[in-house]
């Protein structure tokens, strides 16, 4: 089995703080002996690329898998072709640089490669809810070529590997800071803060926050969705990307990570409502790259 890979585990999660707010979580584990390198993407899948999804996955994968393919296509001028898992035939896995996204439970040919490489193995429990694992490797079909795992114990640490694919930047720095210190994790962060307001654009219960009412003692939450608003300007090309997306709200600490009712009507949680927060947007370190505080 193969044993030359690179690995970087991330998460995403909301926090509550005053208010409502919400985090991206990055942390890297020291890399192993390996060919590859996560800052090989994007220049090893720029052609002869096909990013696959499973049949079963979520809106929350499929949107990452697109997110992916746009950003190689803007980098690259070369779309990469999209399929799921049921459509992939023998020679598409040894003809094309792979990109896997989704959880071992949506994406069938992540379990493939599992069974054929000494990959980092993604279950429900490992790395946890709301986490992921980027991990890029030889293609086991053809060594020629490589394979990049979006992979996630949940949606939400798919999405958020696929964030930190278009900040390239930060794998990189990452990495570096690793090679000069041997941290694992962690390290002295130093932050840049921009007040504004955070405005919710959504309010809505879903199939996916209604689940949660199956779980003992749980009850039918809500998707709460909000964006940042500033007068100031943000430096940071990533998270000028970041920020202009809608977050989305989960309760920390709770097995249920969708509001209910209650929450909303405690918090004041409206559409349309303004709550003053800060956004803290990462200078050095590896720590959480961006945190919104309300205030």
């Amino acid at each position: 089995m193969l044993t030359k890979r690179n690995w970087l585990v991330i998460g995403i999660a909301a926090v509550l703080l005053i208010g409502i707010g919400v985090a991206i979580i990055s942390c890297i584990s020291e890399p192993k002996n390996s060919e590859l390198v996560l800052s090989d993407y994007p220049e090893l899948f720029k052609t002869d690329t096909l990013i696959v999804v499973g049949g079963n996955a979520s809106q929350v994968e499929n949107e990452a898998a697109e997110a992916i393919g746009a950003e190689l296509e803007e980098l690259s001028g070369n779309e990469p072709i999209i399929k799921n898992d049921s459509q992939i035939s023998q020679s598409n896995k040894s003809d094309y640089n792979l990109i896997l996204v989704g959880t071992p439970h949506s994406n069938n040919l992540l379990q493939e490669v599992y069974d054929v490489t000494n990959t980092t193995k993604v279950t429900e429990e490992y790395p946890g809810e709301n986490k992921g694992i980027l991990e890029i490797l030889r293609n086991p079909w053809d060594e020629e070529k490589a394979i990049l795992l979006v992979a996630g114990s949940d949606e939400w640490g798919v999405k958020a590997g696929s964030e930190l694919l278009t900040e390239g930047d930060k794998i990189k720095q990452v990495e570096d800071r690793i090679k000069e210190t041997g941290l694992r994790v962690g390290g002295d962060c130093i932050y840049s803060h921009y007040s504004g307001v955070c405005v919710v654009t959504k309010i809505e219960k879903t199939e996916r926050s209604m689940k949660q009412a199956k779980t003992r003692g749980g009850y039918e939450g809500y998707e709460v969705w909000f964006v940042f608003e500033t007068d100031q300007e943000v430096k940071k090309e990533w998270a000028r990307k970041a920020i202009n997306k809608e977050q989305l709200l989960r309760v920390p600490g709770s097995p249920y990570p969708y509001p209910g009712l209650e929450y909303l009507e405690q918090h004041q949680i409206e559409v349309g409502g303004k709550y003053p927060c800060t956004l803290k947007v990462i200078k050095s370190g590896t720590c959480t790259p961006i945190i919104f505080e309300f205030d």
